[in-house]
């Protein structure tokens, strides 16, 4: 049994199994971060719609509010584009460019 664990077939097996579970662990590492990013997204999202809405009901805005505090999409916009649709793609990028464009101005 030992002389096996000496042999070029089992260095093979070891490595190529080596090299699977670290590809494994990749691709496993950039879905979670995909999957934190877009709850990030997401939530700075519905951030954005309650500061709109309530400037809505109560027709003045607090100016101790951005409505985009954090851009996150500019950095993770890669992370999306193959999973959504163009339009959608640009329904968030004008969400966020306005935000970021009313919290200058204000």
């Amino acid at each position: 049994m030992y002389s096996f664990l000496e042999t070029d077939t089992f260095n093979g097996i070891a490595t190529l199994f080596t090299a699977l579970v670290a590809i494994g662990l990749y691709y496993w590492e950039q879905n979670k971060k995909k999957r934190d990013t877009a709850k990030i997204i997401i939530q700075e999202i519905r951030r954005a719609e309650d500061i709109i809405s309530e400037y809505k009901e109560q027709r003045q805005y607090k100016f101790t509010k951005k409505i985009i505090a954090t851009n996150s999409w500019a950095k993770s916009i890669h992370y999306f584009v193959g999973d959504l649709a163009q339009d959608e793609l640009d329904k968030i990028s004008t969400l966020y460019s306005t935000g970021e464009y009313l919290d200058l101005i204000i």
